[in-house]
């Protein structure tokens, strides 16, 4: 099988109800969808990549009073962090995100690193480590995969079910190009399996009207549904 042929199927969401998820940030670029239930849980959320855009974990802040933000990101600022006590900024280039969660933390990961988590997904995660991460949001660039090995694409996938369920899933616009039916660059919600909900696969299409924006609000937004079919 080739690349087209295999990324679909690792790309399968589960499905969860539209009332138990929420938007948080920008209705565009810079906003994603979670599991609304487990947020206010929550006690961290660890950013990786802002390039000074922070309506996100602006949004995360106001929504749960008892969470601490940690940014990452070695090329930004973060004017965030300059303004509340309640977020850390580091800037450095983060390859094993084992390492910032604590084994108290309660965790969201944001992850928007243009390439770079093709290294961080490369090894399993620890399985000790990853009973902290509730909620994975990462935006995976297809169209930036070292040397175009696939076989690091399949690895990251791979690594990431492994641990979590794919319940959301949107397509970034501003690269109107497609693996098959995958968009080049796609935003995922996975949710932890050790939260035990029995997720049964999903049977709607995506975007969600009213949840999903297109990330350029002039062009048409990807479709997906390959998992219908």
């Amino acid at each position: 099988m080739n690349f087209t042929d295999i990324l679909p199927n690792l790309l399968i969401p589960k499905h969860i109800p539209i009332e138990n998820k929420k938007r948080f940030g920008n209705n565009g670029d810079s906003g994603y969808v979670l599991y609304e239930p487990d947020v206010k849980k929550c006690n961290k959320l660890i950013s990786l990549g802002c390039d000074n855009s922070t309506s996100f974990e602006e949004d995360i802040l106001n929504y749960n009073k008892n969470i601490t933000v940690d940014i990452y990101d070695i090329d930004s600022e973060c004017d965030l962090a300059n303004n509340n006590n309640r977020v850390n900024f580091y800037k450095e280039r983060v390859v094993n995100i084992d390492e910032k969660v604590g084994t108290n933390d309660h965790a969201i990961i944001q992850m928007d690193i243009e390439g770079s988590e093709f290294y961080v997904f490369q090894n399993p995660l620890d399985l000790e480590k990853s009973k902290n991460i509730s909620q994975l949001i990462i935006e995976i660039h297809f169209n930036m995969i070292p040397n175009n090995d696939i076989n690091l694409a399949i690895n990251l996938l791979q690594n990431i079910n492994t641990i979590f369920d794919l319940v959301h899933i949107h397509g970034n616009n501003h690269v109107a190009t497609t693996i098959g039916p995958v968009p080049m660059v796609i935003e995922c919600t996975y949710l932890n399996k050790n939260l035990k909900l029995n997720l049964q696969q999903e049977s709607n299409s995506f975007p969600i009207e009213n949840l999903d924006y297109p990330n350029h609000k002039d062009w048409k937004d990807h479709q997906l549904l390959w998992w219908t079919n």
